[in-house]
């Protein structure tokens, strides 16, 4: 299943609205200056093939924060963030100095779970409003984990062939930028309604305008 440059259009503009405005707001209210939200690219791809297309991307540690979402569609929305990462931003939110420490404390940990609870709420909140039907979400976890483990603990279990939507987003605070990728795993049947439900909005806004 790969994305035509009409649906991969759609989707960028998509996850653009859901995490520009509100999403920027609310993490800037968190951390007390202004953040920006900048979406740099969408990819689908086999999960399979998530961790030979990343591997350069991540090749550290990956900290994780994953809620599961259920309804009309289900799956896996994780925030990925490279460890080294992960450090300069929950220094930047605790505004510690710019010597990063050398391992993310409870304190770390609890920041990060919370902007990867705000990222992942406004898409999938956005995402329900676009499929016009209530979807539930779990409480989001954190774990630090490699990117090989990761992928295999999404696997594992499972019965169906499972995608990764991946959105490659930066998170800017004045001198600095933080590269994450938001990951939607799911199944055919999921990802395909996602596609249907974003070509439709697609569809509409390109009539509105």
């Amino acid at each position: 299943m790969l994305l035509t440059e009409t649906q991969k259009n759609g989707l960028t503009e998509f996850t653009k609205m859901a995490l520009a405005r509100r999403t920027a707001a609310s993490l800037s209210e968190l951390i007390g200056f202004p953040v920006v939200v900048q979406v740099s690219n969408v990819s689908l791809q086999p999960l399979s093939g998530l961790v030979p297309e990343f591997s350069e991307l991540l090749p550290n540690q990956v900290a994780t924060i994953h809620q599961l979402f259920t309804g009309s569609i289900t799956g896996d929305a994780l925030l990925l963030v490279d460890y080294y990462y992960a450090l300069m931003l929950s220094n930047v939110f605790r505004h510690d100095s710019d010597i990063l420490p050398h391992r993310l404390d409870a304190s770390a940990c609890e920041i990060l779970t919370e902007v990867g609870n705000i990222v992942l709420n406004a898409y999938l909140g956005m995402l329900s409003k676009m499929l016009q039907r209530q979807l539930s979400f779990s409480i989001p976890c954190f774990d630090i984990e490699e990117l090989v483990s990761l992928t295999d603990s999404l696997t594992i279990g499972k019965n169906e062939f499972r995608y990764a939507l991946v959105v490659e987003t930066l998170l800017q605070f004045h001198d600095k930028s933080v590269p994450t990728h938001l990951v939607f795993v799911s199944g055919v049947v999921s990802i395909s309604c996602l596609i249907k439900a974003i070509e439709t909005w697609a569809s509409l806004s390109v009539s509105c305008s």
